[in-house]
């Protein structure tokens, strides 16, 4: 026992049992199986030990005997008691055992006779429990080997049987080596020290160092009654790696737990954990069910120096110029070194970096791995010149090309000289005031100059200081001042019969007419032409009669050309009569054409024509069967036709005389203008047929009947036939012989003929010469000769694919089959169904393969309905080529889903979007911080990069990106967005800090007034802003001063102002509210003789004085409803005010509301401003002026614009801004805010106040006020009492109903119900807005509240023009932690 292991020493006389938790496998350490410990102690043998186990039928007797004799050598030598009592007897035992012996150490390393497979493993160790090794490893490459042993191998798994394993030359920490492995079976991993003394005992000597099994105990035994050498489960070995899956501290489920108990010396147990093959895994972990590692060598192993690179698993020098990080594992894949990059304005010089040259600058990156490189010389900007190899601006008055070399000499800057109509103010070349002039050549440097005032000539007038043409058809005299104030031309005015054309009076065109006055200044005018009355004509530009005969409508303009009168032309049938067109007489005609001017006209008879007569005076068509001669005058009386009379053999046929048809007679007389005749035919006889139109007799051996016409074309005779089943014998017919048939009607001229056999069909036999149906369950072929001797049919056989039903074949259903032999008279039968293989489907109840790129399982029922094969469903990454699904090339993608039975697809390259590029692995990965790309990099190509930003003129670098220069402020063109951050020069003609413009000079600001640089003094004049006091500070002398000790003030007075004082601290309960205090919920009321509003009190207030804070309120409904509430305060006072609820919905007031309403309000005093989330609080307590025309829809623009701090926001980001509108009086009237015309540069808005409520007192007292609070956007305070504060853009109303109301659901992650809802109406526009918009919030739940807008007018708004949004705020309600700041603490106080 002590061979098998070096952690456990066995002890004569001891007893030990075992209780597996696994699948009957023994443990690890343990010795035996529970079966072969129960034998053992009982004295018999267990039936476990013959027989296989039902999880595993890969037992022998050897290995189950094998396993027992660790098990039992320990008890050889007097084992005779039972932990029972139970006698036993060790001779028995003995004997038993005779037989057997443990397999040999080489049997057990070769796996001879063992089960399973040879498989080649990976053992790593990179991330295996390096804490839990218990060896010094070293270096670890050299110092640490690894083993593997199974039970298989050796049931005690231990290190003297394990087989090696061959630790990786390149690879430090990972090992490999062949095994015979087996799904189940139980195995380990050891490591140990190596040691350069080669006595293997050393590796077991517990003083020093000693290997390790990654299986075995969690927690120290006691199975051996605290005696170390009996103890398996030693502290020193407690707890194993492996032993720790499941409790967090490791991963996998490869591990199965197995308890060994034990009675002797004392009673106790175990618990091993051993690693379980699951029969695929190749590659494992010491220490851990894992497959694989993130790392790719323990941290032990020897890592790459500074400036070393990973190539073929060596560290390897980087090329000069280049680096690499310190700690490259040599062990995993190769690595690359980076070029070092120099900084800005450094250049390459033999792989280094080094300064620029003075006057010299450079981008920073270039390479060190590459070729030397130069800096470029630094271009001085526009109006610059060098000084010292530095670009320095030119003085006052001068200039200066840009492009000047500070590498070079130094340079000097030219004078400015200004232009025409320029003159010098201050060095700087400025135009001429409007209306005044100066010759070029003034000297920017020299003396100041002024210009010359400009007269206008004749025909000019003075327009904004320029001298201007009077408009065409106005003058005016010379001498106008174009430097004073706007001039005239006065209007030139025509006189009688002129007109304006072209701004000039011209005489009217003859025929025309005009009265005087026209006004030649303005649009062109026309002179009333002469029109001529009815029957004129014009001739020469006036008017004259018509000719005799002719006529003319009037209007005829005199204006024009000579017009002509018309003159009648005469239809068809008329003729002329004293210049009348008269309708000719009946009978007469003449032809269109004649004209009213010319002569009387007359109208000659019509004749008729032949076959026609007169009738009614018109010529008609002789009737049917009648004819007339030509000549007959219509003009006189009617006229007759002639009868037509037929001659001989003709007869009449429809009123025409045709001749008889060959064979047939007729008489003379017949009249065609009666009915049709006939003519007469004699008919032929029996045996008579025609020929030429006469009856002629038929040959002896031919026949016909009679009745043929003579004028009926020619006939034949007939020649003689037999009948069927009869034959010609000597011009004569006779009957077949029996058993033959003859189909044909022979002619009896034709000669003898013969007849055919009979045939007899399937299934028939010849008896007497005659075919019979053959016997039940027989069968015969077709073709028997009826006309031979009698025949006999065959017993019935079924076909293939047919059963026997009834004592007959019958075909197996669709989709069945049946051999074939089955006897027809016998019992009936069956077929079986068709089933159909792999990748076959049913179709018409037959078996087919499944169409390309589709799959389906064996034994599809081909007697049943169709089947269908499902398509081959590709996953992600996977694209279908010819029917299969294959892998998606690297950098490319493809969704899941498509099917390989379609069309071919493919991988589409996954295109990095901007600022991203492709890294070595065709992955897209961000570019460095101040680098950029153009979006579209393909990244299943090569690798791509990134370039520097290049800041434009006018732009810094900061953080990485640029930006702006500060107005005022200006920079070259070229900075790198990679490197440092960069800064820019305030401009020459910018003031300084705290410097303000005033008639284009820079001037301090006033007394307690800020500005910051950059104001231009070639602009227009500039302000500066009031400075602002923080908190415990007053004015003094226009400068902020900290109060005194015990003194406080608050934030916010003006510097420019008067001075102020400090005062008395204001006590903490001044600010204190309780839930008690405040209440934050009532209900509007619902009954018709509701007015539609409804006033409050609020009770909570933070105690402030007025004007030191702003009160923020918003109507609330539990239901999306078209009903929109808004609130407004009333009876404003230090520590109490009320507030006036109205509903939009309804303009009269007289409707009760459609839901109750919840009212939301937020307390924020003007000390936070600047603090935390509150950028802006304003108490505009100027009074609103009443509108004259009194109406309730009267809107009213504040007259100042309104301030927040923008500084405290994102560039482009605005604020938060919610309103009210207050009055100190008790008149509880309603009004509608919107925030307009918002400025994001200077922070500012505007704000646009309507009348909501509908009793028509316009602006009631003269004494609205508007109060207000800015807030960060997306911004929660950090104390909670701030959920959420944003914007949403409101959708227009859709185009149906009164298209009054919109509405929009904001959705959020509060998830939670316990808050409510503060909202204002923003509209996106720079001029006043035409109309109010409302808002209410409404059917607010975990995850959304809804906003609903309505026209302050109930006016439809579908097509308003600028955009509408919403901004809100979501707070907690009264019942969440109660704030309780500190006055100046920055903490906006929730009452409600």
């Amino acid at each position: 026992a002590r061979a098998t292991t070096p952690r456990a020493s066995w002890k004569s006389g001891s007893k030990l049992r075992m209780a597996s938790r696994g699948a009957e496998r023994a443990p690890l350490l343990a010795g035996a199986s529970r079966a072969a410990a129960d034998d053992v102690e009982g004295g018999a043998q267990h039936p476990a030990m013959m027989r296989p186990n039902h999880r595993s039928k890969a037992w022998t007797t050897k290995l189950a005997i094998g396993a027992t004799l660790v098990a039992v050598g320990a008890l050889i030598g007097g084992l005779t008691t039972s932990r029972n009592g139970a006698s036993g007897s060790s001779t028995s035992l003995s004997s038993w055992l005779a037989g057997f012996a443990a397999p040999s150490s080489a049997e057990a390393r070769e796996g001879a006779g063992q089960p399973g497979r040879d498989v080649k493993i990976t053992l790593l160790t990179a991330c295996s429990p390096h804490d839990m090794i218990r060896m010094n490893p070293g270096t670890w490459h050299h110092r640490v080997g690894a083993k593997v042993t199974t039970k298989d191998h050796d049931n005690e798994m231990a290190f003297r049987m394990a087989h090696d394993l061959h630790e990786d030359p390149l690879r430090c920490g990972t090992y490999t080596g062949t095994v015979r492995l087996r799904a189940g079976v139980q195995m380990n991993f050891w490591l140990y020290p190596i040691k350069n003394d080669a006595n293997e005992t050393l590796v077991y000597d517990e003083q020093f160092e000693f290997a390790q099994c990654d299986s075995g105990c969690r927690d120290a035994g006691d199975g051996g009654g605290g005696d170390p050498n009996w103890d398996r489960c030693s502290p020193k070995f407690s707890p194993a790696p492996l032993a720790l899956v499941g409790t967090g501290t490791n991963d996998g489920n490869c591990v199965q737990r197995f308890d060994v108990y034990y009675d002797e010396p004392e009673p106790g147990h175990e618990t091993f954990f051993n690693r379980i093959y699951d029969g695929r895994q190749t590659t494992f972990v010491w220490g851990s069910c894992g497959n694989a590692c993130a790392d790719y060598q323990p941290p032990q192993c020897p890592v790459c120096a500074i400036n070393e690179f990973v190539q073929g698993h060596r560290c390897t020098p980087c090329p000069p110029g280049s680096t690499h990080y310190a700690g490259a594992q040599p062990a995993g894949p190769d690595s690359q070194c980076a070029p070092i990059r120099c900084g800005p304005n450094e250049l390459v010089k033999n792989h280094e970096c080094a300064a620029c040259p003075p006057g010299t600058t450079n981008d920073q990156g270039d390479s060190c791995m590459e070729a030397d490189s130069s800096c470029d010389h630094t271009l001085c900007g526009i109006h610059q010149k060098v000084s010292n190899h530095v670009c320095v601006p030119c003085e006052p008055g001068k200039e200066n090309a840009a492009g000047d070399d500070a590498f070079g000499d130094d340079t000097e800057c030219t004078d400015i000289v200004c232009g025409s109509n320029q003159y010098v103010r201050n060095n700087i070349c400025r135009n001429c005031p409007a209306g005044t002039t100066r010759p070029m050549g003034d000297i920017a440097s020299a003396e100041d100059t002024t210009c010359i005032p400009t007269y206008c000539g004749e025909h000019e007038r003075v327009s904004y200081h320029v001298c201007r043409a009077c408009a065409a058809g106005t003058e005016n005299a010379a001498g106008d001042d174009a430097s004073g104030q706007n001039t005239y031309c006065e209007a030139i005015m025509c006189g009688s019969n002129q007109r304006v054309q072209n701004h000039l009076c011209v005489a009217c065109p003859a025929g025309s007419t005009s009265p005087p006055g026209a006004n030649a200044a303005g649009g062109n005018t026309a002179c009333t032409p002469t029109l001529c009355t009815e029957h004129m004509r014009v001739v020469g530009n006036a008017c004259v009669p018509c000719p005799a005969g002719s006529e003319n409508a009037a209007g005829d303009d005199a204006t024009g050309d000579d017009t002509t009168c018309d003159y009648g032309i005469c239809e068809e049938n008329q003729h002329i009569k004293n210049h009348v067109c008269t309708d000719c007489a009946p009978g007469t005609h003449r032809t269109a054409g004649d004209i009213t001017t010319s002569a009387d006209t007359t109208c000659p008879a019509i004749l008729c024509g032949v076959n026609q007569r007169v009738l009614g005076n018109q010529c008609v068509g002789c009737p049917l069967g009648t004819t007339n001669d030509a000549g007959d005058d219509a003009s006189g009386s009617d006229t007759e036709c002639d009868p037509i009379i037929c001659g001989l053999n003709q007869h009449v046929i429809s009123h025409a005389c045709v001749a008889c048809l060959d064979g047939s007679a007729n008489e003379a007389g017949d009249n065609a203008a009666l009915g049709n005749t006939d003519c007469d035919v004699q008919m032929c006889g029996t045996n008579e047929a025609v020929e030429s139109a006469v009856c002629h007799k038929c040959p002896d051996d031919a026949s016909h009947e009679a009745g043929d016409s003579p004028t009926g074309g020619d006939t034949s005779c007939d020649e003689l036939y037999c009948h069927v089943n009869m034959k010609v014998l000597s011009g004569a017919c006779e009957a077949c012989p029996s058993g033959t048939v003859n189909a044909n009607n022979d002619p009896v001229s034709g000669g003898d003929t013969t007849c055919d056999p009979v045939l007899c069909p399937v299934h028939m036999r010849v008896q007497d010469n005659a075919c019979v149906p053959c016997d039940a369950g027989m069968e015969n072929a077709a073709g028997d000769d009826a006309s031979g001797k009698d025949t006999t049919c065959d017993i019935v056989l079924c076909e293939e694919n047919h059963r026997v039903s009834g004592g007959a074949c019958v075909p197996c259903e669709p989709g069945e089959s049946n051999e074939a032999g089955d006897y027809m008279l016998g019992a009936d039968t069956t077929c079986e169904p068709i089933l159909c293989g792999v990748n076959q489907k049913v179709s018409g109840n037959e078996c087919v393969s499944c169409e390309a790129g589709t799959t389906n399982d064996a034994q599809d029922d081909a007697s049943g309905d169709d089947t269908t094969c499902d398509p081959v469903v590709c996953i992600a990454n996977q694209y279908v080529t010819e029917n299969t699904c294959a892998s998606c090339a690297a950098g490319t993608t493809a969704p899941p889903g498509s099917l390989a039975n379609g069309d071919d697809t493919t991988c589409a390259a996954t295109l990095c979007a901007t600022n991203e590029r492709v890294d070595e692995n065709h992955a897209c990965v961000p570019c460095d911080p101040g680098m950029t790309s153009a979006s579209g990099a393909d990244a299943s190509g090569a690798p791509t990069t990134c370039k520097a930003i290049q800041c434009l003129a006018n732009q810094r670098v900061q953080d990485h990106a640029c930006v702006s220069c500060d107005p005022g402020f200006t920079a070259l063109p070229g900075g790198d967005a990679s490197g440092d951050d960069t800064t820019c020069q305030l401009d020459k003609n910018a003031c300084q800090t705290n410097q303000h413009v005033v008639d284009g000079e820079c001037v301090p600001c006033p007394p307690g007034t800020t500005n910051r640089p950059g104001d231009y003094y070639t602009g227009e004049d500039t302000t500066c802003d009031a400075v602002l006091c923080g908190a415990h500070e007053y004015v003094s002398s226009h400068v902020c001063t900290p109060c005194a000790s015990g003194r406080e003030a608050l934030g916010g007075a003006d510097a420019s102002g008067d001075d102020t004082v400090c005062g008395d601290p204001i006590p903490a309960t001044a600010t204190k509210v309780t839930p008690e205090s405040a209440q934050d919920t009532y209900t509007a009321p619902l009954s018709k003789s509701g007015s539609g509003k409804v006033t409050m009190s609020i009770p909570g207030d933070p105690g402030a004085p007025v004007g030191e804070f702003s009160l923020i309120a918003t109507a609330y409904g539990a239901e999306i409803k078209q009903d929109v509430r808004q609130v407004s305060w009333y009876a404003w006072r230090a520590a109490s005010r009320s507030l006036n609820v109205h509903s939009q919905w309804d303009a009269s007031s007289s409707q009760p509301w459609l839901q109750s309403a919840n009212v939301a309000y937020l307390f924020t005093l003007s000390a936070l401003k600047g603090k935390g989330i509150v950028v802006g609080m304003g108490d505009h307590n100027t009074r609103l002026e009443s509108l004259s025309d009194r109406l309730r829809t009267s809107m009213k623009t504040l007259p100042s614009v309104q301030q927040y701090s923008q500084h405290e926001l994102a560039k482009g980001v605005h604020p938060v801004i919610l309103i009210n509108t207050y009055t100190p009086n008790n008149w509880p009237d309603t009004f509608v805010c919107n925030v307009f015309k918002l400025n994001t540069n200077g922070g500012t808005f505007r704000v646009r106040v309507g009348r909501a409520d509908s009793h028509g007192h316009g602006w009631g007292d003269n004494d609205i006020r508007v109060v207000y609070a800015a807030f960060k956007p997306n911004a929660p305070s950090l104390t909670n009492d701030i959920l959420a504060a944003g914007e949403i853009q409101l959708p227009k109303p859709l185009p149906i109903g009164k298209k009054t109301f919109s509405n929009v659901t904001l959705e959020h992650n509060l998830n939670r119900l316990d808050y409510q809802c503060l909202a204002t109406v923003r509209i996106d526009t720079d001029k006043d807005p035409t109309r109010s918009i409302a808002v209410e919030c409404q059917a607010g739940t975990a995850n959304t509240i809804t906003f609903m807008a309505a026209d302050l007018e109930l006016r439809a708004w579908d097509t308003y023009g600028p955009d509408v949004f919403v901004s809100y705020m979501l707070i907690p309600l009264v019942g969440a932690p109660v704030i309780e700041p500190d006055h100046f603490s920055g903490v906006p106080t929730i009452v409600g």
